[in-house]
């Protein structure tokens, strides 16, 4: 077995056992409340929300990790901007969702909470990850609008690999002995320095 290959198995065994951890905190005792209760309606458990915020994190963050470290600037932008459209637009249906339906059943005073009763059904909608979409666009948006060197524009680990040949391609070695001298335009394709994008 290589190297990288054992070192994938134990990266994988170690997010899967933090996302068994974040899941197991649902059943952790005590009583933590229902801490999001109120007029605009009563949640599950605050172990139980923790819980599923906390998986989608660990689901979510290791592939805005590899996009930022792996993916080409253009490539980040676009789906930095589609993840934050989408946890925009389900934040939107969700807004129109409640007006639709929970603003018309309720008396007048109880209408006075219905961004509170918005704010309710997004934090504890945890089928789909709203919150966690939404926040991790926007710090790899961030990030990457923040980012004004050239290195990452093509992505850091992509930066140094062509940064190492285009210092390996200057070396000039002496011809081997009883070798005819090479001419620069004879040079192999993986020898030449590859031109910036």
């Amino acid at each position: 077995m290589s190297t990288s290959v054992a070192r994938r198995c134990l990266l994988f065994s170690v997010w899967g056992l933090v996302l068994t951890g974040s899941l197991s905190i649902a059943n952790w005792p005590g009583d933590w409340g229902h801490s999001v209760c109120g007029v605009w309606g009563c949640g599950p458990p605050l172990q139980a929300l923790v819980a599923c915020h906390l998986s989608w994190l660990v689901v979510l963050v290791p592939s805005a990790l590899l996009l930022l470290n792996r993916a080409a600037q253009r490539a980040v932008l676009v789906v930095g901007i589609t993840g934050l459209a989408l946890g925009l637009l389900t934040a939107g249906i969700i807004t129109i969702h409640e007006h639709l339906t929970w603003a018309a059943q309720v008396s007048d005073w109880q209408r006075e909470y219905y961004w509170h009763r918005v704010g309710f059904v997004i934090l504890t909608t945890v089928e789909v990850p709203v919150l966690e979409l939404t926040g991790l666009s926007t710090v790899v948006l961030l990030w990457t609008l923040s980012a004004g060197n050239p290195k990452n524009h093509r992505g850091v680990s992509l930066y140094r690999r062509r940064h190492r040949e285009l210092r390996l391609s200057k070396v000039k070695l002496p011809p081997a002995p009883g070798a005819a001298p090479r001419d620069v335009n004879t040079r192999r394709p993986s020898e030449c320095a590859r031109r910036p994008r």
